[in-house]
């Protein structure tokens, strides 16, 4: 399972680059893609638009064809405006207080949501392992 916090549209730099980096073997095993990043809890925007779909990195479609994932999900994310800085994305919001306003404050992720993704995943992976007699 590789993931990233999304910052802009994007995924982290690092995790890019590990995914770059690593490719060959993460191609040969099952690989589930997740994000976390959305803020609030609203799942359709003031377009219509829905907010986790509307959230999905542009590394994803470049991913999708190194890796071939056999899922990918996109989560609602956390912000302490008080917290030191994750990433180059939060050290520019910083720099910028009328965004840094406009930022919800708190932690918008939904766990019973998140522990069912890894619950599928971990069926998936049990039900394609050899069973021995």
């Amino acid at each position: 399972i590789l993931g990233s916090a999304i910052y802009a549209g994007s995924w982290l730099k690092e995790a890019t680059e590990f995914a770059h980096r690593h490719h060959d073997a993460l191609a040969r095993v099952p690989v589930w893609l997740f994000s976390s990043g959305p803020l609030g809890t609203d799942l359709v925007d003031k377009d219509g638009k829905n907010v986790l779909e509307a959230s999905r990195p542009k590394e994803f479609d470049e991913l999708t064809k190194l890796l071939h994932p056999r899922g990918e999900q996109i989560f609602f994310g956390a912000y302490d405006p008080d917290a030191p800085p994750a990433g180059l994305g939060e050290r520019f919001v910083q720099h910028m207080p009328a965004v840094r306003a406009a930022l919800p404050a708190g932690d918008f992720r939904d766990w019973p949501t998140i522990d069912a993704w890894a619950a599928q995943i971990a069926a998936e992976l049990g039900a394609a392992e050899p069973r021995g007699e």
